[in-house]
């Protein structure tokens, strides 16, 4: 399936779980296949979007929190207030600088920047939404999401490049092809 590419060749690569501490710091949780990779990440301006414009933010600090975690002080953010803001944004860099710092990026596989849709809204190909995706299913050969139904149900739907039919990363918004009858079983 390849890398889920973001408007503009950007790749997800994080996102921002909630803020920690008063002095503008927040929890980040990348996304597995970046994980190890946090520090070199560090060096790279990483954005977020805001009402349709990539806003870049540098790392000032980083310290590892768990396997796949990091506790990230940001240079421009520097109180609660601000570091709450952006809580559940995903972190996204150019893949042009992904692929200059770490050459090895280009063999991934499909699991890549999927785990930084937790929180988007799925609708289907009708436009009908289908639930809020909880979180990635990095399941071999069979990537899913797990979705909570607008029901109270979850599901857990397969997820690939060629089902993707739309995303919006302003909107938290994921539009994609779901199987007919997927939500019978």
């Amino acid at each position: 399936m390849g890398i889920l590419r973001l408007p503009d060749g950007m790749v997800a690569v994080a996102r921002v779980v909630k803020s920690y501490g008063t002095a503008g710091e927040v929890i980040v949780k990348f996304d597995s296949t970046y994980a190890e990779y946090m520090y070199d990440l560090a060096e790279l301006p990483l954005f977020m979007e805001f009402e349709g414009a990539k806003v870049p933010f540098s790392i000032e600090s980083l310290s590892p929190k768990g396997r796949d975690g990091a506790i990230v002080k940001f240079s421009t953010i520097n109180d609660l207030q601000h570091a709450e803001e952006l809580a559940r944004m995903p972190l996204f860099a150019s893949a042009e600088s992904i692929a200059e710092l770490l050459p090895d990026m280009a063999s991934i596989d499909e699991q890549s920047s999927l785990e930084a849709l937790a929180g988007f809204s799925l609708f289907d190909e009708e436009g009908n939404f289908a639930g809020k995706v909880v979180e990635f299913l990095d399941y071999p050969s069979n990537p899913c999401l797990e979705v909570d139904r607008p029901g109270g149900e979850r599901v857990v739907i397969p997820i690939h490049t060629d089902l993707v039919l739309g995303f919006d990363a302003k909107a938290r918004e994921l539009t994609m092809e779901i199987p007919k009858g997927l939500f019978s079983l």
